[in-house]
C-alpha cells in the first residue's frame, strides 16, 4: 500500500516470481507517484529469499525528491489564434504539479 491506497501490483502473495513481474510493478509504482507530481521517485527493489519455505519476500524501497511543477508554457507557431484562446483548451496549466502520465 502507498499512502493508505492500494495499487494494482501484477505480482501477489503466492505468484511466481518473474523478472517481467517486477519491471511491471516498478513502472506501476513510478506512474502512480508520477500522477502525483513525484516524477523523480527512486524505487529500490529488495529481494528477500526464505531458504527454509522456499518462498521470497519483495519490499519496495522507495526515495521521493521533490515535487514537479509546470512552470512555463510558451505557445509558438499562431498566427491568427489568440493566446487566451490556445490555453483554455490546454489539459494544463502554469503552476500545476506536472503529471507525466
Amino acid at each position: 500500500m502507498i499512502e493508505g491506497k492500494s495499487t494494482k501490483m501484477t505480482m501477489g502473495v503466492g505468484d511466481i516470481f518473474t523478472p517481467c513481474g517486477l519491471r511491471a510493478d516498478v513502472e506501476g509504482i513510478r506512474d502512480y507517484y508520477g500522477t502525483r507530481g513525484c516524477v523523480d521517485v527512486l524505487i529500490y527493489p529488495l529481494k528477500k529469499p526464505t531458504v527454509e519455505t522456499g518462498t521470497m519476500d519483495l519490499v519496495f524501497e522507495l526515495q521521493e525528491n521533490e515535487k514537479a511543477y509546470i512552470e512555463k508554457i510558451e505557445i509558438k507557431g499562431k498566427y491568427k489564434t489568440k493566446d487566451k484562446v490556445v490555453r483554455r483548451e490546454l489539459a494544463v496549466r502554469q503552476g500545476e504539479v506536472l503529471d507525466p502520465v
